[in-house]
């Protein structure tokens, strides 16, 4: 294995790890709310807005960690199997992940959607240069084969 393969490996777990430490973060907000008398079981069971909006953050956070990052899952995982791994991929492969834990941050604390915004849309292009670089190496190895 090269050091950029493990790299890559390494970028793959620290975005598996942001959802892992959202999904426990949701849990330590949600029993809060529950301890604190904000929601019963009756209110919550079928509609979550009865959440408090702390609660909503995180959980619209959690429901993000399955929306872009399924695509950068999916372009390195093909980078990895199909196209090689280079030093250009590792680098926006940490700028994404990087960028995915400000998201997180910003998003289950102050919430300033100006910021937000702005990690997200980082994070967002990262993804799009991560599948044009799998997109033209794979091209690239059609056309020699």
């Amino acid at each position: 294995m090269t050091l950029v393969t493990l790299l890559l490996i390494w970028a793959l777990f620290l975005q598996v790890l942001l959802t892992v430490v959202v999904l426990l973060k949701m849990r330590v907000v949600r029993v809060k709310a529950f301890k604190d008398g904000l929601v019963t079981m009756d209110k919550i069971a079928a509609d979550h807005s009865a959440w408090p909006e702390d609660v909503r953050q995180v959980q619209n956070n959690y429901a993000n960690q399955f929306e872009i990052p399924v695509l950068f899952f999916v372009a390195s995982l093909l980078a990895l199997t199909t196209t090689g791994v280079g030093w250009i991929t590792v680098i926006v492969s940490w700028l994404f992940v990087i960028s995915r834990w400000v998201h997180m941050f910003i998003h289950t604390g102050s919430n300033r959607i100006k910021y937000r915004f702005r990690a997200f849309l980082f994070g967002f292009i990262c993804v799009l240069i991560l599948w044009f670089i799998v997109m033209v190496k794979a091209t690239q190895l059609y056309l020699i084969a």
